[in-house]
C-alpha cells in the first residue's frame, strides 16, 4: 500500500483550518437587552415598580416635558419577540410573554432613554463592530426613529429616521459609526427644551457611551409609536472556537502519525 507522506498530510489538515477560520463570523453577543416587561394585567406608566423592572426614562414635548408620570406605557400586551429576558439592565426578573413601550401624543416628540442606575450605570465602549437593534411598530410609514447615545455628557441622535411600513412590527438596526454625517445634536435639557439641532461638524467623541435610547420626532401623521426589545450587540468572540479548532488538528494529527508508524 502505498503511504502519503505524512507532513502532506498535515499539511492539508492546516490548510482546511485556516481556511475555517479565515471564513467571517456573523455571531453576534448581545450585551445589553431591554424587553420593557409587564408582569401585571393591564397598561403600566414607567414610574410603575410593582409590574416594571426598567430604568429607561420618558421626555415629551419641545420642552422636554418628563413623561414617566403620566404619557408613556409599558402595554400588557405580546412583547416583539416574546419571552426575552433583559440583559445588562441589572433587573434579574424572568422573561415576560407581555410588555411593549407605547406612546399615543401624535403632536410631541419623544426621546426613550436609559443611562443605568445605581450600581449598573451605562459605560459602553465605542466599537466599529458595535450595533444597535430594535423592534418598532407605528401606525404611519413616515414615523420612526432615532437612535440617540450620551456621550461625555451631551445627547447625539442619528440623522437618519428609521422608518417602517405602518403597524407592522419590524426589527431595526443600526450599526454604530462616529462619522460626523452620521449625527445630529439633541438640544436636550429636562424641562427647559428638546430638539435635534444641526449634523456635526466634526466626529462624535470617541469617549464611552453613557446613555442611549430612541427619540420619536414630531409626527405629521398622528397615531401611535412603539418600540420593544431594545439590544446592543458585538461580534461573538471566536476566542473559545480557535482553541477548539487547534485542539482538534492536534487529534487528527496525532491519528495521521500512529496511520503512517503503523504502515512503516
Amino acid at each position: 500500500m502505498e503511504q502519503k507522506p505524512l507532513l502532506s498530510i498535515i499539511g492539508r489538515l492546516g490548510l482546511l483550518g485556516l481556511l475555517f477560520f479565515a471564513t467571517p463570523s456573523h455571531a453576534q453577543t448581545v450585551i445589553y437587552r431591554e424587553t420593557f416587561g409587564n408582569s401585571g394585567t393591564t397598561n403600566y406608566l414607567l414610574s410603575n415598580t410593582t409590574y416594571l423592572a426598567t430604568d429607561w426614562q420618558v421626555y415629551y414635548s419641545a420642552s422636554g416635558t418628563n413623561g414617566r408620570l403620566i404619557r408613556a406605557v409599558a402595554s400588557n400586551v405580546a412583547s416583539s419577540p416574546t419571552n426575552l429576558d433583559n440583559v445588562g439592565t441589572g433587573y434579574t426578573t424572568p422573561s415576560q410573554t407581555n410588555g411593549v413601550l407605547y406612546t399615543d401624543q401624535p403632536t410631541d416628540p419623544y426621546f426613550f432613554f436609559t443611562t443605568g442606575h445605581t450600581g449598573n450605570l451605562i459605560n459602553v465602549t465605542q466599537s466599529p463592530d458595535l450595533s444597535f437593534s430594535w423592534y418598532q411598530r407605528n401606525n404611519s410609514a413616515s414615523d420612526g426613529f432615532r437612535v440617540a447615545v450620551q456621550v461625555e455628557g451631551s445627547w447625539y441622535v442619528t440623522s437618519e429616521l428609521f422608518t417602517s411600513t405602518a403597524s407592522v412590527w419590524t426589527l431595526k438596526s443600526f450599526a454604530f459609526a462616529n462619522d460626523a454625517v452620521d449625527w445630529c445634536t439633541l438640544n436636550f435639557t429636562a424641562g427647559t427644551t428638546m430638539s435635534v439641532g444641526n449634523v456635526l461638524a466634526t466626529d462624535l467623541s470617541s469617549s464611552n457611551i453613557t446613555g442611549f435610547g430612541l427619540y420619536s420626532d414630531v409626527r405629521g401623521a398622528g397615531g401611535s409609536n412603539r418600540l420593544d426589545t431594545f439590544a446592543l450587540s458585538v461580534p461573538e468572540s471566536r476566542s473559545a472556537v480557535l482553541l477548539l479548532g487547534s485542539v482538534a488538528c492536534l487529534l487528527a494529527c496525532q491519528r495521521v502519525r500512529r496511520r503512517a508508524n503503523a504502515l512503516v
